[in-house]
């Protein structure tokens, strides 16, 4: 085989990816019925949605899309995971199987979180935080996602909206309020919100280190020596073998001058 056949095949197996996701990018953003989201049968069972929410997920991933070096692709594959992930949330709500008719789409309005209301109050579900927890996972991975490849503002919206379904994340409130200085660094007011919300990041999760590691890269844009150090130390009692504990201390060593 030659380097040119290699190529070609590269070339169509990229295509082929190409016409799947703006399959599913045409399916997800013209239907608010979860089950035509997930691409799912009348009367298939719980378990049978599980698994192609499962294949779907699997797929999606942005890891699989970045090293495409299309980032128009991989906003279509992020943008169709979050949809099959409130997709499946909402089916977990209904409990898997169901009877559907061609109105559905129409049938009931949308209510709070994208949750179909039909009149009636329903009991609250403990349960269900998990799933809104787990689609919070889902907004804080892409927004880290968007955050590496340098678009800081859909990186900022990405992580409002993991904290929209998870509010109690500190280490999303620290991705949030660092990404937000990054963004806009010389804005007083942003660079006070950011300060907030990493130290409510504090609050939440003492005892993460990469809560540390963000509040820690901030202070040194600020060129706050003392704050650095106080996030150093804690770092150094939580996970001394953190792999970003050295970029730190050489920040501080250099701030000390």
């Amino acid at each position: 085989m030659t380097l040119g056949d290699g190529q070609d095949k590269k070339n169509a197996r990229v295509e082929r990816i190409r016409e799947i996701v703006m399959e599913d990018f045409e399916r997800v953003n013209s239907s608010r019925d979860p089950y035509d989201i997930l691409n799912v049968a009348v009367g298939e069972s719980i378990q049978q949605i599980e698994e192609r929410y499962q294949r779907y997920e699997r797929f999606y991933r942005a890891e699989n899309f970045q090293r495409l070096g299309d980032i128009d692709l991989t906003r279509k594959a992020l943008d169709i995971r979050r949809s099959l992930g409130k997709a499946i949330v909402e089916v977990r709500k209904l409990g898997g199987r169901v009877q559907r008719n061609s109105s559905m789409n129409n049938a009931y309005p949308i209510g709070v979180g994208g949750a179909r209301s039909t009149g009636a109050s329903k009991p609250y579900n403990p349960l269900l935080d998990n799933d809104y927890k787990a689609l919070g996972q889902i907004y804080l991975r892409d927004g880290m996602t968007f955050l590496q490849i340098g678009d800081l503002a859909e990186s900022t919206a990405l992580l409002r909206r993991s904290l929209d379904y998870n509010s109690s994340s500190g280490v999303t409130l620290a991705y949030l309020g660092y990404v937000m200085h990054k963004h806009r660094p010389f804005d007083a007011q942003i660079l006070a919100e950011a300060r907030e919300y990493l130290e409510q990041a504090v609050q939440l999760a003492p005892n993460d280190p990469d809560v540390y590691i963000l509040r820690g890269r901030f202070f040194a844009k600020q060129h706050e020596a003392h704050n650095l150090q106080q996030c150093i130390d804690a770092i150094e009692r939580i996970n001394p073998a953190h792999p970003m504990l050295d970029r730190l201390q050489k920040k501080l060593r250099t701030l000390k001058g």
